[in-house]
């Protein structure tokens, strides 16, 4: 701000030494008409030459002490147009690196943001269907317990038949059952090994049965026959009993397998849940990073195209300067060399050796062949006047 504030100064400076070169250039031709007068007024006298050439001298010093202030005046304003313009590239380096990390930071986090919400929207299906795969299981599990339960009942159902009915043979030998009651206990050994799927197994016992029953021949007191059916009932028993433990076996291993893949769907919907947690988590980071960055663009460009502006400014401002400067030396070089020639001819007037036809007013084109005086003026350029690095002297 400070290289700015001089800045400032000095365009003030610079605006107040260009009103007052347009003044001088405004009031040149009655200068210089009025110096003529006076010239002429003096010659017409007889006035002194020191009169003259002193009128001549203090104007000659009036403009080199206006060119030294401005040769001072120059040195500031190329000082400080190096100062501004430096400050300002700088600045605007400055604005286009931080503009570049932000759109790269701004475009990344957009992606990660739009990847994340897809994610997020994935792994929330995903839940969803995880826990739906857990209940479907727990219902299957549910169904074989329930499947589990009735078939051990039916099981030792069976067993239980089993054994009634060998207790009833004993009875049936010692008379103390009646065939009506082998029948009924017939039927319900084929109820229950029908219901296990054993019916085949119970087949050889059970018609045995029925032909003691059907027979006119006291069977049951044949120890022999007796033994056989005894044995058919204890194999019969031990064989649903293995099936009993196979069943059994099967649930335990059937619990095992459930419990292990319950634990991985309880397991698994965690770790959804917990990546749930953590996509919101970033993507509210990403949502703070695209809003962060955007105001970083925002201030920036901002920052960039003012910059870029005053740097414009100062641009159009210094070659202004420049041209102020290069065009009043210029200026002020004509000047000198008119008062030059003006003391020349005064010189050669007083001394009696110019032409009678020298004199002011008149044509005086044969002064000086850069240099012609019209209506009380001199015009044109002085010969060899370098605008770009001038330094006024005698």
């Amino acid at each position: 701000m400070k290289v700015l504030a001089i800045f400032l100064i000095c365009l003030v400076a610079v605006n107040a030494s260009s009103i007052k070169s347009q003044r001088l250039k405004a009031m040149s031709k009655l200068t210089y008409t009025s110096l003529f007068a006076e010239i002429e007024a003096q010659l017409s006298s007889g006035g002194p030459l020191s009169a003259i050439t002193g009128t001549l001298d203090k104007l000659t010093k009036q403009i080199r002490d206006e060119q030294t202030e401005h040769d001072a005046m120059w040195a500031i304003q190329q000082v400080d147009c190096v100062e501004e313009k430096t400050f300002r590239t700088n600045e605007i380096t400055v604005a286009t690196d931080s503009l570049k990390r932000a759109n790269t930071h701004f475009t990344a986090c957009s992606h990660s943001l739009d990847k994340a919400q897809v994610d997020l929207g994935t792994n929330e299906q995903d839940i969803l269907d995880t826990q739906s795969a857990l209940a479907e299981v727990k219902a299957i599990r549910t169904a074989e317990i329930a499947l589990f339960v009735a078939k051990k009942a039916d099981f030792l159902h069976g067993i239980e038949v089993i054994e009634g009915t060998l207790d009833f043979l004993d009875e049936l030998v010692g008379g103390d059952a009646t065939l009506l009651q082998l029948s009924s206990m017939s039927m319900e050994l084929i109820k229950a090994t029908s219901k296990i799927g054993h019916i085949h197994v119970a087949a050889p016992a059970i018609s045995l049965l029925a032909n003691m029953a059907a027979s006119e021949e006291d069977l049951f007191v044949d120890q022999t026959a007796v033994q056989r059916i005894r044995d058919m009932l204890t194999n019969m028993a031990n064989t649903i009993a293995d099936a009993l433990d196979e069943l059994q076996f099967n649930e335990a291993n059937s619990k095992e397998a459930f419990e292990i893949l319950s634990a991985n769907l309880n397991q698994t919907i965690l770790d959804l849940q917990a990546l749930n947690e953590r996509l919101n988590d970033h993507i509210a980071a990403m949502k703070q990073c695209v809003l962060a960055e955007g105001v970083v663009i925002s201030q920036s460009t901002a920052k960039l195209d003012r910059n870029q502006k005053l740097l414009d400014a100062a641009m159009v401002m210094c070659d202004s300067f420049e041209h102020e400067y290069k065009t009043s030396t210029e200026g002020r070089k004509e000047e000198l060399d008119l008062l030059k020639i003006i003391k020349t001819m005064a010189e050669k007037r007083i001394s009696g050796m110019g032409s009678a036809s020298v004199e002011f007013g008149g044509d005086v084109s044969g002064a000086s062949e850069d240099h012609a005086y019209t209506d009380g003026t001199f015009g044109g350029e002085a010969a060899g006047a370098q605008a770009d690095n001038l330094h006024l002297t005698d």
